[in-house]
């Protein structure tokens, strides 16, 4: 059974009674990612750490949602763990660490861990600012919070460590980085019963990476070893097919958004793997739906004739970043897609029925009309360019009015700085970017 809002505040509320009872064993690790902004998130990535953890026999409690500073400190306090690890992100950003400091000043023992892509940009500005931070992962985290895990519990030093920053009385050091997992079919699945999770959809990851390198997307930062590598690894389509058999057993139903920027990458032969997704799934004839991303510049008649094959095992709807109808925004944007491809694209989908609906797939794009290069020209064409292809019928209306995120790990952030349209030309993190950006 999944843990919806309500009981998964019962859940935390037996999680304190029963320790106070001496009814479940010690646990040394609390896994944290907090919710402040309406957003509810399935923390996929807390469910692989838990999942990792456990099968290399360390135990550990999740809390996530919106529980109060004072309900995490109270559980720290009674469980006595000996690792915390928080996931960083931009809309918790400063909630997350001035909860540390309010750790730190109840337990001098625990160790604080941060991981996630924000706490990866801003890792000197972190430790240099929150002395209660210990240490921060940087990278992929299942291999080097286990290892810091395990050094911790043993009581050992965590300098050998590879992928992380770690603090030594008044300094701070980073490792070397940990490689890649190269083989993801290796990994546990996420463990869905400790993460949180509202209604019957459900996120998935068929990969890590990407094979784009838009300058506003920061998904890819924690898995590149450096600024010019992809590093695009794929799980396989049977160990995929193994995870939504796993997890539907304890359901009639349920719908599955693939979370990969990509899910058929350009790189690995795209339209033999979306064939081979629908022959297993016609296979084990599985009650589901799902939807994922596709690129602009993946879309042929061929390609399209495999990806509607899968629309009698569940797909229902993808996704494409249009992103604009000015070349110049594509330009700025990085993008792979332009403008041609874009519009070859939409042509062949349209044969498809895919922006009448008649197809049974529907569409959903994305759009970057407004950021702080946008101009009047640049609003126009692409205002144009959906009146021209129809798009303005699909029911994307919100993506209309959509503004750039503007966050400290991506290349635009950089550039901004260097054109001098942020009003903070430090390294100071960007918590509330349209505060911060001038037009």
């Amino acid at each position: 059974m999944f843990i919806r809002e309500s009981d998964k505040k019962v859940r935390f509320s037996m999680l304190l009674q029963n320790r106070e009872n001496n009814s479940i064993k010690t646990k040394d690790i609390l896994l944290v990612g907090i919710e402040n902004d309406g957003r509810k998130i399935e923390w996929l990535n807390l469910g692989y750490l838990y999942s990792y953890l456990k099968d290399k026999g360390i135990s550990s409690d999740v809390i996530t949602g919106k529980e109060t500073d004072l309900d995490i400190i109270k559980a720290i306090q009674i469980y006595n763990y000996k690792v915390i690890g928080f996931s960083l992100l931009q809309n918790n950003f400063l909630q997350t660490l001035n909860l540390c400091n309010k750790i730190r000043e109840t337990s001098q023992t625990i160790k604080i861990v941060l991981g996630n892509s924000e706490s990866n940009v801003y890792s000197e500005w972190i430790l240099d600012n929150y002395k209660s931070i210990d240490v921060i992962i940087m990278g992929e985290g299942e291999i080097s919070f286990y290892n810091v895990c395990k050094a911790i519990i043993n009581n050992e030093p965590v300098n050998n460590i590879l992928g992380i920053y770690y603090r030594e009385k008044n300094t701070y050091i980073r490792t070397p980085p940990q490689p890649l997992i190269k083989n993801l079919d290796e990994l546990p699945f996420p463990n869905r019963d400790v993460i949180y999770t509202d209604n019957n959809i459900h996120h998935l990851l068929g990969s890590r990476g990407c094979d784009g390198f838009c300058s506003f997307c920061e998904s890819d930062l924690i898995f590149r070893t450096n600024n010019k590598n992809r590093n695009v690894r794929q799980r396989s389509v049977e160990n995929i097919i193994d995870e939504v058999c796993y997890f539907i057993e304890k359901n009639s139903f349920t719908y599955f958004v693939f979370e990969d920027r990509t899910f058929i990458c350009n790189s690995d032969h795209p339209i033999d793997r979306l064939r081979k997704m629908k022959s297993l799934l016609s296979t084990k004839k599985l009650n589901i739906q799902f939807s994922f991303y596709v690129r602009a510049e993946q879309i042929t008649n061929e390609y399209c004739e495999a990806l509607f094959s899968l629309k009698e095992t569940g797909l229902d709807s993808i996704f494409i970043g249009i992103e604009s109808g000015s070349e110049e925004d594509l330009k700025l944007f990085n993008k792979i897609a332009r403008l041609n491809d874009n519009q070859k694209a939409i042509n062949i989908l349209r044969t498809y029925g895919v922006l009448d609906g008649s197809g049974g797939i529907s569409l959903n794009f994305g759009l970057i009309p407004f950021h702080p290069y946008s101009s009047y020209n640049s609003i126009r064409q692409t205002l144009l360019f959906l009146q021209q292809n129809q798009l303005l019928l699909v029911n994307n209306y919100g993506e209309i009015i959509n503004k750039m995120m503007i966050s400290g790990t991506t290349p635009i952030t950089q550039k901004l700085r260097r054109d001098g349209l942020l009003i903070n030309l430090d390294k100071c993190p960007i918590i509330d970017p349209y505060l911060l950006v001038l037009a």
